[in-house]
């Protein structure tokens, strides 16, 4: 995430495709899993005492603060990973958008069918 160019780290506005069993956030062409910071979790309890996290399936949220990690798994047990390996995003601090409901023109991908994701956690692999 440090060599990440700086204009790629800005604030992420997604809808949430799934909250159960991962909560997945979807820019309308891919999904990715989401996972909440012990930090973020709590400001958006305090925030948003009468919602679950399960409540936020199909609305849309404003990721602000956010990181990308890459984490072995049982593939045959994760179906958001390829070859073994789990692409996650961290929340670290995120805002609803209580009043914008998303509807998808489209079913979004699984972010693993792209070939040039494939590509690169192939690449990452064979260099560690």
């Amino acid at each position: 995430m440090d060599k990440m160019q700086k204009k790629f780290k800005g604030p992420l506005r997604c809808s949430v495709k799934e909250t159960y069993p991962n909560f997945l956030i979807t820019d309308g062409s891919y999904y990715i899993s989401a996972y909440f910071t012990e930090k973020s979790y709590k400001q958006f309890r305090d925030e948003n005492s009468s919602l679950r996290v399960t409540d936020l399936q199909d609305i849309m949220v404003q990721i602000n603060k956010w990181t990308i990690e890459l984490i072995g798994c049982a593939e045959n047990h994760t179906f958001t990973s390829y070859a073994g390996v789990e692409m996650r995003m961290i929340i670290h601090q995120m805002d609803i958008k209580k009043d914008y409901k998303v509807e998808l023109k489209k079913y979004p991908t699984n972010l693993y069918r792209d070939d040039l994701m494939k590509q690169v956690i192939m690449q990452y692999l064979n260099f560690n």
